[in-house]
């Protein structure tokens, strides 16, 4: 079986990591800290982020706010910024300039790990709908990011 466009980012995300620790270069792309092309803080995610929480377990996803806070730190930390900083309805990309398919990759990845999930790529294509991995980063939000751990979470725990 071949794999799905993003299991082969997953190996290539592996391959330049590995190189990267070879070489002793780092990533490139990420946000630096005090970009000023990035959004001003969201002042109110609690209130927001239980409406979507309302929203998915009306759907029977068992996401908690403990997860949904570990997914937004997983998020955060992968472009140096802050939690709250992020907001649910606005995409990655223009959260994060500078934000790309690898720095995609790597959170699914980390929240796979952190969670317990298998997000694959048919799962990704149910939840978010088709979409091509170099366009991810423009297309994602964190509230989709939810959507798509909720969802693998309710997989895994039937």
């Amino acid at each position: 079986m071949r794999p799905g466009p993003f299991g082969k980012v997953k190996m290539l995300l592996v391959l330049s990591l590995l190189l990267a620790a070879i070489t002793g270069a780092g990533c490139s792309g990420r946000a630096q800290a005090g970009n000023s092309t990035a959004p001003a803080p969201f002042d109110a995610p609690a209130a927001t982020e239980d409406k979507l929480l309302n929203e998915l377990r009306s759907k029977g996803l068992p996401l908690d706010e403990a997860q949904c806070h570990e997914i937004r730190t997983i998020v955060a930390e992968q472009f140096q910024l802050q939690p709250a900083e992020l907001m649910l309805d606005v995409s990655i990309e223009q959260q994060a300039p500078g934000a790309n398919a690898f720095d995609i990759v790597e959170i699914i990845m980390n929240i796979e790990e952190s969670l317990g999930v298998a997000i694959e790529d048919q799962l990704f294509e149910e939840v978010i709908g088709p979409i091509n991995i170099v366009e991810a980063a423009k297309l994602l939000t964190l509230g989709n990011i939810y959507e798509l751990a909720g969802t693998a979470l309710a997989r895994k725990n039937p």
